[in-house]
């Protein structure tokens, strides 16, 4: 069989809320690695986001925050940064509202003043160490000097659209792709950064033809990767419109949809 080079989102995909990877889910990118296929995480979370048990997948490399990092077998080919000035604009204006938000970083993710406990709450956890989410951030304003790809606002004072109109001239903002942050949450990067434009890049590096790719997500702001790769698969799970562009649906995520995605793709057999 031709190598294949897959493309996976991980968010309602490869993991829930609680970041547990089922065993169907293991066992698929295993068997997909054995086969001598290549897997790349495409996320929107930035790569300090990317808990122990993911990485210990073993991928071939990641694109994350939404298309501004890449990085192939450890080499990073690509990593878009905000200016200084666009980050304190964002910064100032949701300080201004009252809006909670964490800032990501290549070395982590920093937390608005009360943007911890307005997680743990949503989350429904006691603890910040209950959570690997709030585990890692970063309760300080030290990043205006560092490498900010992307900034995530939860659902608060204003309305997403809001956030939105103001922001959309200068940045890509799109809804955020973690349902626990609240209808109204949102994501703010670098303008014209996405997934598709990055997998180009990472295939003209490989020197690989889009015949050999394969997607897989759930959110919005995989609709561009399905569109673009030779086949495109939509979780069970995903929203109505990306489903709409899908190649074919699988199940949900809770119930093996991952696995099953790629059993019925001919890539695996079920009795593997």
């Amino acid at each position: 069989m031709e190598q294949k080079i897959i493309f996976i989102d991980v968010d309602g995909t490869l993991v829930g809320n609680d970041v547990v990877l089922a065993k169907s889910t293991l066992w698929a990118c295993e068997q997909l690695k054995k086969k001598g296929h290549k897997l790349y995480l495409s996320t929107g979370r930035s790569k300090a986001e990317l808990h122990a048990n993911i990485m210990a997948i073993g991928f071939d490399g990641f694109i994350c925050a939404g298309g501004s990092y890449l990085e192939d077998h450890g080499e990073v080919l690509m990593h878009l940064v905000m200016e200084q000035a666009d980050i304190r604009a964002i910064v100032d204006a949701l300080d201004s509202y009252q809006m909670d938000y964490f800032v990501e970083c290549s070395g982590g993710l920093y937390a608005s003043e009360n943007c911890i406990p307005h997680l743990m709450k949503l989350m429904q956890i006691e603890k910040v160490k209950d959570h690997p989410f709030t585990a890692c951030l970063i309760n300080s304003r030290d990043y205006y000097d560092k490498d900010v790809s992307k900034i995530c606002f939860l659902e608060g004072s204003q309305p997403y659209h809001r956030i939105a109109d103001q922001f959309k001239d200068r940045f890509e903002i799109i809804p955020c792709t973690v349902p626990v942050f609240g209808k109204e949450s949102g994501e703010i990067a670098i303008k014209g950064v996405s997934k598709s434009k990055t997998i180009l890049k990472l295939l003209e590096h490989l020197n690989a033809d889009l015949s050999q790719t394969i997607a897989i997500g759930d959110g919005g702001n995989d609709i561009d990767m399905i569109k673009l790769c030779n086949l495109g698969i939509a979780m069970g799970n995903a929203k109505e419109s990306l489903k709409q562009v899908a190649d074919f649906v699988t199940d949900d995520l809770e119930h093996d949809g991952f696995a099953k995605a790629f059993i019925k793709a001919g890539l695996l057999s079920g009795e593997e």
